[in-house]
C-alpha cells in the first residue's frame, strides 16, 4: 500500500509544478502626463516588457527587480534602468547616456511610475 500512495504523492509532485507566469501590469507616469502603459514583468526568463522596449532583468531581490537595457548610437551609449518594488508597484525608470569621449554617465530622464495589476479577462 505504501508504494502505490508513493507513486501517486510523487506524481502529482511532477506533474503540479507551478510554471511563474509573466505578470503584466499598467502602469502610468505619477503625475498622468502620459497615458498608461502595459509592462510585462517575466521573471522565469528574466525579461521585462515596457512599451514593446525589452530589458534584461540583472537582479531579483525578495522587494525589487532591477532591469538594464543598453544602446549605442554612432558614438554615444545609452544605458536605461528600471526599478520595479514589487511590494507597492512603483517603477522609477532612468535613462543615462555618455558619448565615448566622456568618463560619466549623464541622467537623460528620471521618472517615477505607478504600476498597477491588470485583470485580463
Amino acid at each position: 500500500m505504501k508504494k502505490p500512495l508513493t507513486l501517486i504523492f510523487f506524481s502529482f509532485l511532477i506533474f503540479n509544478t507551478a510554471k511563474s507566469e509573466p505578470l503584466l501590469l499598467s502602469c502610468q507616469i505619477e503625475d498622468k502626463s502620459e497615458n498608461k502603459y502595459f509592462l510585462a514583468v517575466d521573471l522565469e526568463n528574466k525579461t521585462l516588457d515596457r512599451a514593446g522596449n525589452l530589458y534584461k532583468i540583472i537582479s531579483i531581490s525578495d522587494d525589487l527587480v532591477k532591469a538594464e537595457r543598453k544602446i549605442k548610437i554612432e558614438n554615444k551609449s545609452y544605458n536605461t534602468t528600471i526599478f520595479l518594488d514589487r511590494y507597492h508597484g512603483d517603477m522609477l525608470f532612468i535613462n543615462t547616456s555618455k558619448t565615448s569621449n566622456e568618463d560619466d554617465w549623464k541622467i537623460i530622464d528620471q521618472v517615477k511610475f505607478e504600476c498597477n495589476n491588470y485583470p485580463v479577462f
